[in-house]
């Protein structure tokens, strides 16, 4: 089960570990163990003539241990979206024409992926699904006088949650 705090702590490390705590039947918490499997699953692409490895950001993971989130681009400022499998490792999202920067926030048990693009470095962000298996996104249809909007998590419904702007200055 993902809480809150693991998802805090996935935000701010560098590497994405997936990690199964079986407590084992004992009389006493005090005397319980746990048993961990870490396994690094992902590593940023190669940058620069050194070949480094960018940073990556692990947003959401599903209960089938499927992992989305962002790194930056190479010698840019912005950012691209991924989500990676066992099966398919790290594939970056594709962004569509005219989009410069994407972040994948959450994905569903059914691959379904939310978060956001923008059009410019420095511009409003769209919300977006996502499916791996159609390669389609939709987009949350901003209100009236509406600024930015993005997904932050889904759930096996579908349903996703999320945040808009409430209007533009001017």
């Amino acid at each position: 089960m993902r809480t809150r705090s693991d998802r805090t702590a996935m935000r701010h490390s560098a590497a994405i570990f997936t990690t199964l705590c079986l407590a084992l039947a004992c009389p006493s918490v005090a005397h319980a163990q746990c048993q961990y499997e870490v396994t690094a699953i992902i590593e940023g692409p190669p940058c620069g003539p050194s070949g480094s490895p960018l940073p990556v950001n692990g947003r959401g993971m599903n209960s089938h241990g499927h992992v989305v989130g962002s790194y930056m681009q190479c010698w840019v400022t912005a950012d691209e979206a991924f989500y990676w499998t066992p099966e398919t490792g790290l594939v970056t999202l594709p962004r569509p024409d005219g989009i410069v920067s994407a972040v994948a926030t959450d994905i569903n048990d059914n691959g379904t992926v939310v978060g956001a693009h923008r059009a410019t470095q420095f511009g409003e962000w769209t919300a977006f699904t996502w499916h791996p298996d159609d390669g389609m996104y939709t987009y949350l249809e901003p209100l009236h006088d509406a600024g930015g909007s993005s997904l932050n998590a889904i759930n096996n419904d579908g349903i996703a949650v999320g945040s808009r702007s409430i209007g533009k200055p001017g």
